[in-house]
């Protein structure tokens, strides 16, 4: 039930972040990347719930929130390409239901996307690249130089961000998306895993 709490707290920290539409009954449409408006209060009002459940907002003030990643410990990360970081949110500690505070991870990165924790590292995907940090996620610290692991990702395009992802063989996985909605693609790794 924990888990379940703040995977809808995580939901609500990326609601409360994206741009939207507000649509008739109710109804709000998240279109992360564009404008950074948050839901006022009376959007955020009109969100529905099941019996038993609450919306609110776990976290304010990350522009643009895009992937959300659970630390082991129950931190969670969250990447703002917009503003290059990577925010590390405490998990709730003192049963408010929100962060207990924020820390600003890494910084001045290039258009952050995918988060992947593996083996001691923090793994980010940049539109041009993969790079990874030491990460520990007790201490709730990153150590040592950022690595780049993959170095050459054809940057940027309509669809410029990177998820990544650690599959059941150990292996990184890391989506490359199209340069544009309906085109033929020149560079093989586009559109691609």
């Amino acid at each position: 039930m924990r888990l379940l709490r703040f995977a809808l707290l995580g939901l609500s920290t990326l609601a409360a972040a994206c741009s939207h539409i507000a649509l008739p009954f109710g109804y709000v449409v998240n279109f992360p990347g564009l404008g950074g408006d948050t839901l006022s209060e009376g959007e955020m009002d009109r969100l529905r719930a099941p019996e038993g459940f609450s919306v609110s907002a776990y976290a304010e003030g990350i522009p643009n929130a895009r992937m959300l990643r659970f630390t082991p410990t129950g931190d969670l990360l969250v990447s703002a390409p917009r503003e290059g970081k990577v925010v590390l949110l405490p998990r709730d500690d003192d049963g408010d239901g929100r962060a207990d505070g924020r820390i600003d991870l890494l910084e001045d990165l290039d258009r952050p996307h995918g988060i992947a924790l593996y083996d001691g590292w923090l793994y980010v995907g940049e539109t041009g690249a993969v790079r990874r940090v030491r990460f520990d996620p007790k201490t709730r610290a990153v150590s040592g130089a950022m690595e780049t692991v993959v170095g050459d990702l054809p940057p940027g395009g309509n669809h410029w961000t990177r998820t990544l992802g650690i599959g059941p063989d150990e292996h990184l996985y890391v989506s490359v998306g199209s340069s544009c909605n309906a085109c033929v693609e020149e560079d093989h790794r586009r559109a691609a895993i």
